[in-house]
């Protein structure tokens, strides 16, 4: 486990040799998300190696969304979110550090917030699950808090949900 920890360690510190070859074919992209993202399945919140896993999806996420922010949001979308979202399902022990994945490949800025958050309602696995959706905007929330997005528009759909939660 400690060595797999530490070259993900070493993939995240040579994460922008990636960039290119993932911003250019959705295909490598989806390559390398099917066949790194099971060490965050596989692995305990509380172990290193799904920390180091973390890290290295969160700095994958910085990188390519400095270099193309709108299609790093549509690879998201399109193709991370379903991953995501099983784990969302299955390990509510791991949703902060999920979600934390989720929003380092978004726009930082309310209306692509808003954009990201309509789409995890979207999912199958959330769209029948109201209290998952919930338990991930609780998290989501402290995040668009930190980076001080927190709108009348993010509100009302916090609020709407808080609401909904307390039903």
């Amino acid at each position: 486990e400690q060595a797999t920890a530490r070259a993900f360690e070493a993939l995240a510190q040579r994460a922008s040799l990636l960039i290119d070859t993932l911003t250019k074919s959705p295909q490598e992209f989806w390559k390398v998300w099917s066949t790194l993202f099971p060490a965050i399945s596989a692995f305990s919140e509380a172990s290193a190696l799904f920390d180091s896993a973390v890290y290295f999806f969160k700095r994958l996420g910085e990188l390519m969304r400095e270099v193309d922010p709108n299609l790093t949001q549509q690879l998201l979308i399109g193709c991370a979110l379903t991953l995501l979202t099983k784990e969302l399902v299955r390990s509510p022990e791991k949703r902060d550090c999920l979600c934390d994945i989720i929003y380092s490949y978004c726009h930082e800025d309310t209306m692509n917030h808003l954009l990201v958050l309509k789409a995890l309602k979207d999912q199958a696995q959330i769209s029948d699950n109201t209290s998952v959706y919930i338990a991930c905007l609780s998290s989501l929330v402290s995040i668009d808090d930190r980076m001080n997005l927190l709108d009348e528009h993010l509100l009302d759909l916090y609020v709407y949900y808080a609401l909904v939660g307390m039903q």
